[in-house]
């Protein structure tokens, strides 16, 4: 299942045009949609399969933590402001992100990523990449073509374009 949304598992619910919906909710905009006979409802449609699909396939994994480790878990999710399931997801999601692609039909390990807060054994460090802060990103930039810079600014560029044929 290739994902196209995201899914809040625990309160059963997708994103679609930026509102949380459940599957009822999404019933109710698609039936919204035909009623007021706005047909593009595709979209909302793989939605709403995708959600159900989500839910139904979703797995569920038991963990055990020491009670250090809890408690520091316990503190990451509450300054996230995110629920420990999600935070543990999230946390699941960015380690396997760190992984080399799997190769396909072959059971030998191949060199894995391992995120740790200990120092690096001599052995290791050469592989060993220090984590750091989250870059804030930097706001949208526009690149613009060289060849379409008269030096006069958009009005030169626009002046012999085809929108001032006649």
């Amino acid at each position: 299942m290739e994902k196209q949304f995201e899914v809040d598992i625990d309160k059963e619910q997708v994103c679609f045009e930026g509102e949380w919906l459940d599957t009822k909710g999404l019933a109710e905009k698609i039936r919204r949609m035909i009623d007021s006979q706005d047909f593009r409802i595709g979209m909302a449609g793989v939605a709403l399969e995708y959600l159900q699909k989500s839910v139904s396939n979703a797995r569920e994994f038991a963990i055990k933590l020491a009670p250090d480790d809890a408690e520091l878990l316990e503190a990451h999710a509450g300054k996230a402001k995110t629920e420990i399931p999600a935070f543990i997801r999230q946390a699941i999601r960015a380690y396997l992100a760190a992984q080399p692609p799997l190769e396909q039909g072959s059971s030998e390990a191949s060199q894995m990523t391992t995120i740790t807060t200990e120092p690096a054994r001599p052995e290791e460090e050469q592989n060993a990449v220090e984590l750091t802060e989250l870059k804030q990103q930097a706001s949208s930039k526009v690149l613009v073509d060289p060849s379409l810079s008269t030096g006069q600014g958009a009005k030169g560029v626009i002046e012999g374009s085809w929108f001032n044929k006649k």
